[in-house]
């Protein structure tokens, strides 16, 4: 059976992890962001920047070569990787591009401003399909899913033995992902945890208050 948490406007404390003196940054893991298109480079910058911010030892924006710069000039410790573009968003090959550097990652997040174009869908379902690197969806990966119907099956369900898979679905994006009203929050919160659990997920729905749906184990 799923579980769910409510989570208030006062969380707990998070806890730090101690870092020895002689600690440097490879240390502390690799995190990798996709996403980005024309004139929606902030989104993945601030993701990235937040992850700088929360700890992570080196983080690195994969974006289509045209945002490149404009993300790169967001903060002096991104690091940022260029993958073709159609000039405003991923193209297909951006995929190849990317594929070969995801295993040297600690963690991938993917989805914030990447639009829904088959560039983007594509790195989505190659993401999805590899099942042994911690991954986070948001935005509009989450869009790409609902789109393809991918969660219709059970081709993407993760074991206990695969690396966690979180998705941060806003209200509406959850409604379109499950078919839940967007206005109905205990229909969201029944159907986050229903989709937990088919998939071995865990689902953060995004509000006020936040809910949480996981797999029990």
């Amino acid at each position: 059976m799923p579980s769910i948490e409510t989570q208030s406007t006062s969380p707990p404390p998070l806890r730090i992890p101690h870092r020895e003196a002689s600690a440097h940054k490879g240390n502390f893991g690799r995190v990798l962001l996709i996403g980005g298109s024309r004139g929606m480079a902030g989104s993945i910058a601030l993701s990235s920047i937040a992850a700088l911010h929360t700890g992570s030892g080196l983080v690195a924006a994969a974006v289509p070569d045209c945002i490149l710069d404009c993300v790169a000039g967001f903060h002096p410790a991104l690091m940022t990787i260029g993958l073709g573009d159609d000039g405003e968003k991923f193209a297909d090959p951006a995929w190849q591009s990317l594929k070969d550097r995801l295993s040297a990652q600690a963690a991938i997040g993917c989805g914030p401003g990447m639009t829904t174009g088959p560039g983007g869908a594509t790195i989505v379902e190659g993401l999805l399909a590899k099942k042994d690197l911690p991954l986070v969806l948001d935005a509009d990966a989450l869009n790409i899913i609902a789109q393809n119907d991918w969660f219709s099956d059970g081709r993407f369900e993760r074991s206990k033995a695969d690396a966690a898979c979180v998705l941060t679905p806003h209200p509406g994006e959850l409604q379109r992902l499950t078919g839940a009203s967007a206005k109905d929050v205990d229909a969201q919160v029944k159907a986050a945890a229903e989709l937990a659990c088919r998939l071995g997920l865990t689902i953060v729905v995004k509000g006020g208050p936040s809910h949480v749906a996981y797999q029990n184990g």
